[in-house]
């Protein structure tokens, strides 16, 4: 749609399934719908990030930004800080 914002690639390989890629869909998801963003930020399973040692990992567009060691706890400012 028009106010698309953007997207989250989420790193779902074996090293951020290991370190929590699963929940932090899953709180991905929550903080969208509490933030109203669910419309306009979708969120993209990819493949390797090359951030192994930093995992979980994701990257938010637009803009490239990426984010290791994700914390579910700080996905609210997160993406506050990025889409509002």
């Amino acid at each position: 749609g028009k106010n698309q914002k953007g997207k989250f690639l989420l790193c779902r390989k074996s090293s951020c399934a290991k370190r929590g890629c699963k929940q932090l869909y899953r709180a991905l998801t929550e903080t969208l719908e509490r933030l109203e963003l669910q419309d306009q930020v979708k969120i993209e399973l990819t493949g390797c990030q090359k951030q192994c040692k930093k995992a979980p990992s994701l990257i938010l567009m637009p803009g490239k930004v990426k984010h290791a060691y994700v914390n579910p706890n700080d996905l609210a400012s997160l993406l506050e800080a990025h889409y509002l």
